[in-house]
């Protein structure tokens, strides 16, 4: 059974790597030139195939858009996801999903440069679905944020400001990022998160209740 199915295990796996070939210069292409303005041509002239290579894999140029909006999404609810079922206090989950969230976004940095360009180009109802996760994401953090402050670790800020906050920080690394730069993106997060505690006010003594040493 083996050996009769290791062909097509082969056959699988070059067309993964295919299909993840396709995806990683769409990426760049948009990222380089925007949605609109990239075509078909230019993804298949840049990998060296024709057309009809490409329509073996996508539809459109749209699917390929699309895709890139499914993982993206896939990410972002994987990385909830696995800090909320975490057994941390609330200033460790909120510290670990801020560092989770910069870290996200250097690793993915084309992608997610798309990500927030491009939303407009896709499918009203795929848009929709965006905003959902979105949302869910953006109310994750808010609630964090708010068991934060009912712990005394933030003073009494209205909640979805610094959600607002944390999210337009992080998401903002992909524009000004510089690997060769002084900071990873560990030390980034780390860094925005000391940055919201102190900003909300609290004593010094409130600020650090529940807080892991990362000095």
């Amino acid at each position: 059974m083996i050996a009769k199915n290791g062909p097509f295990r082969r056959v699988r796996i070059q067309a993964d790597q295919r299909r993840e070939e396709f995806f990683d210069v769409a990426t760049r292409i948009f990222k380089e030139k925007g949605y609109r303005a990239a075509t078909v041509q230019d993804i298949v002239d840049e990998m060296g195939i024709t057309k009809g290579a490409f329509y073996h894999y996508f539809a459109s140029k749209e699917d390929l858009l699309t895709e890139i909006y499914d993982r993206a999404g896939t990410q972002f609810y994987d990385m909830m996801m696995r800090i909320t079922q975490e057994n941390l206090s609330v200033a460790e989950k909120l510290r670990a999903l801020v560092v989770a969230h910069v870290k996200l976004m250097v690793d993915e940095r084309m992608v997610f440069t798309v990500f927030f360009k491009e939303k407009l180009e896709l499918p009203e109802e795929r848009q929709r679905q965006i905003k959902e996760k979105e949302e869910a994401y953006f109310r994750l953090v808010k609630d964090l944020a708010q068991q934060a402050v009912n712990e005394g670790l933030l003073a009494s800020v209205d909640p979805r400001l610094i959600a607002l906050n944390i999210i337009g920080a992080c998401n903002w690394v992909t524009q000004w990022y510089d690997p060769e730069g002084p900071l990873s993106p560990d030390e980034i997060g780390g860094r925005f998160f000391e940055i919201i505690t102190c900003r909300t006010g609290g004593s010094v003594e409130s600020r650090r209740k529940g807080m892991p040493d990362h000095r």
